[in-house]
């Protein structure tokens, strides 16, 4: 036996335990407000009674190995002073804990939705001895919330830049053009987009009833006249008349679908002549390959997500779908838009922090 590769493995392990438990004292912080309390304390920090006092807890020792566990692991500073260890939240941590919209402030709330995995087990354990998958509208609802709160910051602050990246999509959507946004859940990116244009008309689509019932009350709340929403099967001709989009968009949907390839080619239908697709995919590789995948940082988070959400649902409830998944290589997506008639598909990119591929995201235009 090799030790050290064992040991590693120890380690892994361990630090995994330790990211259960440090998520289940986050929802502890999120609960009695304790980082908005340490983000608006002195810039010396608070001391645990002090700050037990302005959470209102009483049990003031488990407060102080709450804390402890927190400096331990990167979320809490602890400074000495001369009445004892005063507690800080940087203002970089402090944004992830702010529910305030921010461009960081999604991944809490998927963290914390993803507590309920372990009731969904014996579901899961079904599916794999059954070869079966199962429906969006089959998760809890916590779960769905999780995934909405944590798109809900890339569409309200990179989309509108992103969209950027093909011009002539940006130009034809400021005088007027029509996208139709396919999977759109819970409406989140048809009102951004509604909102930064304002002269072009919007409809989202999706298949499951309760999330276009929520993309309607935000669109009334947000006040988006030129967006409408629909229940519909992106593999359907329901959701369209022929050649009447500008633009097919599927925001980070295309791999959790039974039928990708039914869609793309009910959105080369839809789309004028000069029309084109856009997609958000979850990074992953240009071509299938274990060793491809690994080489990105984000595929450990985007394939555990997809082994428990993404693929089953691609699935579907009888196991038949294509089952893509969310690393789905790139060379998929232009095989399914080639077959449904498709001139080309392109990754487009951008320098700097706020670029997909930064972000953890492929954008891309397939073009009719």
């Amino acid at each position: 036996m090799d030790m050290q590769k064992a040991g590693a493995i120890k380690g892994l392990l361990m630090g995994y335990s330790t990211a259960h438990l440090v998520t289940s004292n986050l929802a502890i912080g999120m609960h009695f407000n304790l980082f908005s309390i340490l983000e608006a304390g002195s810039t010396d920090g608070l001391t645990v009674e002090e700050l037990a006092s302005r959470a209102q807890i009483k049990n003031v020792r488990v407060l102080k190995e709450w804390a402890l566990c927190l400096v331990a692991n990167g979320f809490l500073e602890c400074k000495e002073s001369s009445d004892g260890e005063r507690y800080v939240i940087s203002p970089e941590a402090a944004l992830f804990f702010r529910m305030d919209g921010n461009p960081f402030s999604g991944f809490w709330p998927f963290l914390n939705s993803l507590r309920i995995l372990p009731q969904l087990q014996p579901v899961l354990v079904e599916k794999y001895a059954t070869g079966t998958g199962f429906q969006w509208g089959d998760l809890p609802e916590p779960v769905h919330d999780g995934v909405t709160d944590f798109f809900a910051p890339v569409y309200e602050h990179l989309l509108p830049s992103w969209m950027k990246l093909h011009p002539d999509t940006h130009r034809k959507l400021q005088t007027g053009g029509k996208l139709l946004d396919i999977g759109c859940g819970a409406g989140k990116s048809t009102c951004v987009l509604a909102r930064e244009y304002p002269e072009a008309t919007f409809v989202g689509v999706d298949y499951h009833k309760g999330s276009i019932v929520k993309a309607s009350e935000r669109a009334d709340h947000d006040g988006r006249k030129n967006a409408v929403f629909k229940v519909a099967d992106s593999g359907s001709a329901s959701w369209h008349g022929t050649g009447e989009a500008d633009v097919v968009s599927f925001f980070d949907c295309f791999h959790d679908m039974e039928n990708p390839g039914g869609a793309a080619k009910q959105a080369y239908a839809a789309l004028k002549d000069d029309g084109v697709v856009i997609l958000i995919e979850p990074l992953s590789s240009d071509e299938e390959g274990v060793s491809g995948k690994c080489s990105l940082p984000t595929t450990g988070l985007f394939s555990g997500a997809s082994s428990h959400i993404c693929t089953l649902n691609a699935l579907g409830a009888d196991g038949t779908g294509a089952g893509l998944g969310a690393c789905c290589p790139t060379s998929k997506h232009r095989e399914l838009f080639k077959e449904a008639g498709f001139k080309s598909l392109d990754v487009l990119s951008m320098d700097g922090p706020f670029a997909p591929t930064a972000n953890g995201f492929r954008f891309m235009v397939a073009t009719k």
